[in-house]
């Protein structure tokens, strides 16, 4: 005899298409469609990092106090790591997680820094010196080419998030595949031809004005006839011929028409969705000379796509300094003197607290709202911030990153996490101020943060670029000259000398270690 267990939900005939006849056609598994009791939540994540230039801020005015590592670790054998729940102190109406992280309380509020992370100990182990690329990967966007370190240019991870199947499995409901918006250039890489991943890496145009990123990210609500039949379908027949029997085409010349076919169906794909966000409206400016307003305008659009769904990934470059600037010139008499005058290095924190504030903070709060399904966009988001470098500036040892949100689940949040091994032999000289050197201590690959983020996107490693055959984390496994003490531990000491000559065993070691889920903050 069989039972029935009745009191289980069933699904509700809108599961199920009925025709005239008897027929009847089962939908895909709907969750939305599902009695409340039965539906799952669906998590679709979300990636926003702005990045910044120069660094070089003084480590205590970048990450919180000490008083939040509360516990301790052992990643490997001789590399102790600290971490804890972030801290926070008041002072007037501020809460304050550092001198850079404040912020009134109204917006850096308890909600806000439970879904924080602080990261410290994220180092390249290879001379970047001025670049742009670090922050999301590309590590050769640099002005130092060493003779062993041959320039390689390779997509960054959020060109890898908006071209992967996986991060958008139904491409035709995205109207911006990645908006790059703000201000610098050369923070975004991506193959000539992203759909077959072929062509030199080459860098993405960033879009200045925010309302014609509105116009391509959001657009205007769904009304009107359908749209018109793609370009792309009249000229394809022609395409094919002139692809295929024309001898005289050279295979560089197929290589740029392909690349060319893909951005034109590419651009038409866009122009065709119709997507409702509702009551999102266009900014009435583009650009305003108030750095503030300016990104204040920005954030109003990613926001607005991130919670309709027409986009999912967006890119701030910023150059903005936000602060009257009383010292002269930026790079060399705020940027260079801040390691060692003072009224610089006050100038560089108040900057980059006023970035932090307005960029980042800004759109946290404007995502932090209900999704309808018991938590919040944010909840969803990877927020993230990456520098140029360190302290002090050119440096990329223990390079600062901040994230906020909870990468849909993925992530362990409220964190503040120092990586690095301050066990006495672990360090690095990386400059010397007034006539004092100044150390670092071996961390982590800061390219295991950019794997575990494209993880937290659900981008498999099948997607990311094919570098070598041993993907440190994400990017190239490369120690330059001098730098084994940026990450060196037990595996890598070679008798009693820190900063020998890396082998392979030991560049095996650290592709094995990089390619782990990052500590304490990824979730397992």
């Amino acid at each position: 005899m069989t039972t029935t267990n009745r009191s289980a939900p069933r699904a509700n005939r809108r599961q199920v298409l009925r025709g005239a006849g008897g027929f009847a056609l089962s939908l895909p598994f709907l969750p939305s469609l599902l009695p409340r009791a039965m539906a799952a939540p669906v998590r679709t994540p979300r990636f926003f990092l702005m990045a910044t230039e120069h660094g070089g801020i003084k480590n205590e005015n970048m990450f919180p106090s000490d008083a939040s590592l509360t516990d301790k670790s052992e990643l490997r054998p001789g590399h102790q790591v600290s971490y804890g729940k972030i801290k926070v102190s008041t002072q007037g109406n501020d809460a304050v997680v550092s001198e850079v992280l404040r912020a009134p309380a109204s917006k850096l509020n308890q909600r806000i820094v439970d879904r924080m992370n602080v990261m410290r100990g994220l180092s390249v182990p290879f001379d970047l010196g001025h670049n742009t690329g670090g922050a999301l990967g590309n590590y050769n966007r640099t002005n130092k080419e060493p003779a062993n370190l041959p320039r390689l240019y390779i997509p960054t991870i959020d060109q890898v998030m908006a071209w992967s199947s996986s991060f958008y499995p139904n491409a035709g409901a995205i109207r911006q595949r990645s908006m790059l918006v703000g201000e610098g250039n050369g923070y975004s890489y991506n193959y000539a031809n992203p759909a077959t991943r072929t062509g030199e890496a080459q860098a993405q145009a960033i879009e200045r004005d925010a309302r014609v990123m509105f116009d391509k990210a959001i657009g205007q609500p769904m009304a009107g006839p359908a749209p018109r039949k793609p370009v792309v379908d009249k000229v394809i027949e022609e395409y094919r011929s002139l692809r295929t029997s024309n001898r005289r085409l050279s295979p560089g010349d197929k290589v740029t028409l392909d690349a060319y076919m893909q951005r034109l169906s590419e651009i038409e794909s866009r122009l065709g969705q119709r997507v409702d966000c509702g009551s999102a409206t266009r900014p009435g400016v583009g650009q305003d000379s108030d750095p503030r307003k300016y990104f204040s305008t920005l954030n109003d659009v990613i926001a607005a796509a991130f919670i309709c769904g027409s986009s999912r990934v967006a890119i701030y470059g910023i150059t903005s300094r936000f602060v009257v600037n009383t010292l002269g010139d930026w790079h060399q008499d705020v940027a260079h003197a801040a390691k060692s005058v003072p009224a610089a290095q006050e100038l560089i924190t108040r900057s980059n607290r006023e970035t932090f504030n307005a960029t980042m903070l800004d759109l946290a709060n404007k995502l932090d709202v209900d999704n309808g399904q018991g938590g919040t966009y944010l909840d969803d988001c990877l927020l993230a911030w990456g520098q140029e470098s360190g302290f002090p500036s050119h440096d990329y040892s223990s390079t600062p990153v901040v994230t906020i949100g909870g990468a849909a689940g993925a992530f362990n949040t409220g964190l503040y996490c120092d990586y690095r091994n301050k066990t006495p032999g672990y360090r690095r000289e990386v400059e010397f101020i007034n006539n004092v050197p100044v150390y670092e201590y071996a961390g982590i690959l800061h390219s295991q943060w950019l794997a575990s983020a494209l993880r937290a996107m659900g981008v498999p490693k099948s997607d990311w670029p094919n570098v070598s055959a041993d993907n440190a984390g994400y990017g190239d496994a490369r120690v330059g000259f001098g730098y084994g003490r940026t990450i060196i531990d037990n595996s890598w000491k070679k008798g009693s000398e820190c900063c020998g000559s890396i082998t392979d065993a030991n560049l095996t070691k650290m592709i094995e270690f990089a390619n782990q889920p990052l500590p304490f903050i990824e979730k397992v």
